[in-house]
Parts: structure tokens; C-alpha cells; sequence
């Protein structure tokens, strides 16, 4: 296989992968709206059925990461994307709301393993210099996924809602049909990458599981991916449903108004890695504490619902602000953690994620009806909340490598 190839290839394969991952994921945040009218759920009922992938989703992270590490993350992805077009078949097909939720619950269990295994696929075919940034490019795939199931997947929900599930089963089937022949496999590769060099710390028989629970960063990262990703939700599942009561905005129109919104937050992720790599190297805890007090204000905002344009523009801007503490967790462990071990730090960090993502839908539903269907608590909770987080970070995260050896006798940040 050639070295352009290996450069290039197998990191827009894994992006394509995450690409059709995120398309599915995303077009419940506006199939939710016809669905609620044809089915006469509540807010909760509609929050319990978003809820319903994250907690499949959640469940799945911590072993499908373990997995990858063992037996290889192509082998992972395979199965992940063969059980992701079984659920979006199978999705438009249910009546009733606990096949919704069961098939839910599924998709979130196929997509699971997903972000660990794309992040081993990066650990084992480029060096760790290049890894922090490669990842952060790799994030680019979910902005791309979200234009594209808002944009175009409103247009086909707006016609009808089950077309769009239709059209994510087809992509799914040829996205494998590429990975099985652009990927390679862990062994080609393995045996060159930086940590598995005779010698190397990772290359030591240290557990990953009790590598990743004495590591003081990976309890900071566990705790604050669970409050960035409950704040991502929380939002994102919900600014569809709050366009369309708050400010009666049609299907077409919030499609619109949220793929710009995905459209302008493209550049989100590379310039996180570039912020991170150049300009808060070592102080990373900083920015992720400023990101957090920026979204909080764009939230108050958003609370007081006065105009409608300040809302869009709040959410234009939080498309940044959200994701900014969100992929600096998701990437710093490739600085952070021996390339053996970063499937299952992945795992355990995309788990409690998910977990977040999980409580996220449900509670925002909760809110709602509890306030009659206004938006303005539930911001206010999401702003108190990624304060929290922030403060969590600042106070928390060890961004200095201290000197202080590990078990497996590297020197790892503590």
C-alpha cells in the first residue's frame, strides 16, 4: 500500500465512516417534530426516545474500546456499521413508542465503539506527533454530517420522515463496502507505530484498565466529557423544538437556520486542535474554563427568547463554544495516553459521554414540561451547568507533564 495512501486515505476513510455515524445520529433532533404529531408524544416520551442511543451508546464505549485494542478497530467498525443498517431499516417501521425506544437503544449500541475504534485507527497508522491534530480533523466529519441532515435530510423529512432512515440505510451499506477495502488492518501497521517499538512504555504488559483508573487526568476528562456532552445535547437535540414553539418556524426553515449553523462550525475542530497544539499547549485547562463562561452568556441570552435573530446568532456562536471543551477532551489523551492504551481511554471517555448524552434529552423534555413548554429554565440549567464543568477543568485537569513515573515506567502528566 502505498505511503500517499497511508497518509491520506486512511484518515478520510475513518472521517467518511464517522460522517455516515453522525448523519444518522442527527436526524432525530428533526424527525422527533413529525413523529411527536403522528404519534401524540409528549416532551418527555420524545426526550426518553432521544435518551434511549446515548444509554446504548454509553453502554457499549468502555468494551467496544477494550475490543479494538485487542482485536482490531476494522474488525470493530465492521460490525458497528452491519448493526447501524439493521436499526435504520428497521427504524421507520415501529408504531409504537417502546419499538422507537428499543431501536433507539440499538443504533446508540452500533455506534458505540465507533469513536474509540476510528481513534485507535489513528493511533496505529500515524505518529503521535501528528495524532492530536489528525483527530481534531477527524472531527470535521460530525460538522460536515450536520449540514447535510439538516439541510438536506429536512427537505426529505419534511416529504416524509421515514425516507430519510431509508437513505441512511443505503449510505451505511456502501460506507462498508469502502472501509472493507480502504482500511487496513491493526497488524500492517502496528508493528511501525511509535509505542509499539521494542522499548517503548506501552509496549509493557500494564493493564489499560488500571493504567486508565490511576491516571488523575482520565478522572478529570471522565467527569467534564459528561458535563460537555449533557450541555451538547442537552441543546442541540432541543434547538429544532425550540425554533419551531418559540418562534414558529417550519420544517424547511429550521433545517435552514441549523445546517448553516453546522456549515460555520466546520472549522471548529481543526482550529481546536491548532489552539491547542500552538497556542494553549500546557494551558489547556484555560481554554476550556473560557469556552465554558462564553457558552453560559450565550445561553442567558437565549433564555430571555426576545428576538429571534439573537437566538440564531446564540446558536451560530455556540456551535463553537460548545464544541470547543468538547473535542479538547476528545483529543487531548492522544497526547496524553501510550498508543496501547488509548482504545480503552477512548472507550471509558466516549462511555461516560455518553452517559451525559443520555440524561441530556430526558431532562431537557423533563424541564419543558414542568414549564409549560418555555425554554428559559432549561437554558439557564445548561449555562449553570457548563460552569460547573469549567471550574472542574481549570481547578482539575494537569496539563504539565510533572515527571512522576507510572507503573509501566513512562513519565505521565498525573
Amino acid at each position: 500500500m502505498s505511503k500517499f495512501f497511508v497518509r491520506y486515505g486512511v484518515i478520510s476513510t475513518l472521517m467518511i465512516i464517522y460522517f455516515a455515524v453522525c448523519f444518522d445520529k442527527q436526524l432525530i433532533s428533526m424527525a422527533i417534530i413529525p413523529i411527536r404529531s403522528e404519534f401524540g408524544f409528549s416532551a418527555t416520551q420524545a426526550g426518553l426516545m432521544m435518551s434511549a442511543y446515548s444509554l446504548g451508546y454509553a453502554l457499549v464505549s468502555l468494551p467496544g474500546g477494550w475490543i479494538a485494542d485487542k482485536i482490531g478497530y476494522k474488525r470493530v467498525i465492521l460490525f458497528c456499521l452491519g448493526l447501524s443498517v439493521v436499526c435504520a431499516v428497521l427504524f421507520p417501521l415501529a408504531t409504537v413508542l417502546s419499538l422507537f425506544i428499543l431501536i433507539r437503544f440499538l443504533l446508540g449500541f452500533a455506534h458505540g465503539s465507533v469513536p474509540a475504534s476510528t481513534t485507535k485507527g489513528i493511533a496505529v497508522n500515524y505518529g503521535k506527533e501528528r495524532r492530536v491534530m489528525l483527530q481534531s480533523v477527524w472531527f470535521v466529519a460530525q460538522n460536515i454530517a450536520g449540514f447535510v441532515a439538516l439541510y438536506v435530510g429536512a427537505w426529505i423529512i419534511s416529504l416524509n420522515w421515514q425516507y430519510a432512515y431509508w437513505t441512511a440505510a443505503i449510505m451505511y451499506v456502501l460506507v462498508i463496502l469502502l472501509s472493507m477495502k480502504a482500511l487496513p488492518t491493526m497488524k500492517q501497521f502496528q508493528q511501525g507505530s511509535d509505542d509499539a517499538k521494542k522499548g517503548s512504555p506501552a509496549a509493557t504488559h500494564q493493564s489499560s484498565i488500571s493504567y486508565v483508573f490511576k491516571n488523575r487526568n482520565m478522572w478529570i476528562f471522565t467527569i467534564c466529557i459528561f458535563l460537555f456532552n449533557l450541555i451538547l445535547n442537552g441543546a442541540n437535540n432541543w434547538y429544532a423544538t425550540f425554533l419551531s414553539t418559540h418562534f414558529s418556524r417550519n420544517l424547511v426553515e429550521i433545517g435552514t437556520i441549523l445546517s448553516l449553523s453546522s456549515l460555520i462550525s466546520i472549522g471548529c475542530a481543526p482550529l481546536t486542535g491548532w489552539l491547542l497544539s500552538k497556542v494553549f499547549k500546557g494551558r489547556e485547562n484555560w481554554f476550556i474554563f473560557f469556552s465554558t463562561i462564553f457558552t453560559a452568556l450565550l445561553f442567558v441570552l437565549m433564555a430571555q427568547g426576545a428576538n429571534l435573530w439573537i437566538s440564531v446568532v446564540c446558536i451560530y456562536v455556540a456551535a463553537y463554544t460548545t464544541m470547543f471543551p468538547f473535542v479538547a477532551i476528545k483529543t487531548l489523551p492522544q497526547r496524553m495516553v501510550p498508543e496501547n492504551y488509548i482504545g480503552t481511554a477512548m472507550g471509558v471517555i466516549t462511555a461516560v459521554s455518553s452517559f451525559g448524552g443520555f440524561v441530556a434529552p430526558t431532562l431537557i423534555g423533563y424541564i419543558l414540561d414542568v414549564s409549560s413548554g418555555t425554554f428559559e429554565r432549561a437554558f439557564i440549567v445548561l449555562a449553570v451547568l457548563g460552569v460547573i464543568a469549567g471550574l472542574i477543568a481549570l481547578f482539575g485537569l494537569k496539563t504539565r507533564e510533572s515527571g512522576t513515573k507510572n507503573t509501566a515506567g513512562g513519565v505521565l502528566p498525573q
